[in-house]
């Protein structure tokens, strides 16, 4: 009843303005914003810490969608609430996915950039992401409160194994099979090849760039790398939207995640940016 409560108290505060801001907000927890965001990251950062906030993603992606096809709990149901931009919800209801992953994303950007105002508007991001559910009748309340906090969990369960997996990715026969699982398998589970690919290209990059000098940039290169880097992979991901054949497809995915780890970074060495 409480939960019942809650989802018709949000129901009670909405109108046309404050729908396309939850709207816009709950986009901040899409799968499309955390691909630019990762992005983002890898054209100004080294490629270990990106890496490392990537594969924490993941790890809570591939964790939610296992916890959800456990449990198969519910949405609210759509004959007693009134869900707005139902598209954004996908599969059961606990945990919320846009919750979750929002806390493993920006808990681990807090706790790798370390500084006080990043924390505070991370904890800012979580808490309007997961409001956003509930505004729009897309979960309960305690699907939200159990994606924060497996969220957390998750961050401080395979922050410190992550760094120790990443020292393992740069001996030679493990890389080679990590990277080889990873292109094989993006390639046979055509679900999960825009995932898998892109990542297996990601790792390749990893690979022939090994250890990156830390990274100092002014505001106008920042600038610049994005502006080239965004540009390029947009390009990119328009052409796999028109591509049909699957061999092509899965070059450009691989191409994708090549240019976002290595490509963007030798071309910014050669314009010196």
């Amino acid at each position: 009843m409480f939960e019942y409560n809650v989802l018709k108290f949000f129901e009670s505060l909405r109108n046309p303005i404050l729908d396309k801001i939850f709207i816009f907000i709950t986009n901040l927890g899409s799968f499309e914003f955390y691909l630019f965001s990762i992005a983002f990251l890898f054209f100004i950062c080294n490629n270990r810490t990106s890496l490392k906030i990537l594969f924490l993603l993941v790890i809570s992606f591939s964790i939610n969608t296992l916890i959800k096809n456990i449990l198969k709990l519910p949405r609210p149901d759509e004959e007693v609430f009134n869900p707005i931009y139902k598209e954004s919800s996908q599969g059961y209801g606990f945990p919320s996915g846009h919750s979750q992953n929002a806390t493993s994303f920006w808990i681990t950007i807090s706790k790798n950039f370390k500084k006080k105002s990043i924390l505070i508007f991370s904890i800012i991001i979580i808490f309007l992401i997961s409001i956003s559910r509930l505004y729009l009748s897309l979960h309960f309340l305690l699907d939200v409160l159990g994606g924060i906090l497996i969220g957390i969990f998750i961050v401080y369960l395979f922050f410190d194994l992550i760094d120790i997996f990443l020292d393992n990715l740069m001996k030679i026969k493990f890389n080679f099979i990590f990277f080889l699982s990873l292109l094989i398998f993006g390639v046979f589970s055509k679900n999960y090849s825009n995932l898998f690919i892109p990542l297996s290209g990601i790792i390749f990059g990893f690979l022939l760039k090994k250890e990156e000098s830390k990274i100092n940039l002014n505001f106008e290169k920042i600038l610049i790398r994005e502006l080239i880097g965004l540009s390029v992979l947009i390009i990119l991901i328009y052409i796999s939207i028109q591509i049909k054949n699957f061999i092509f497809l899965t070059i450009i995915y691989f191409i994708s995640g090549l240019w976002i780890s290595y490509l963007s970074k030798f071309l910014f060495s050669k314009i010196n940016v």
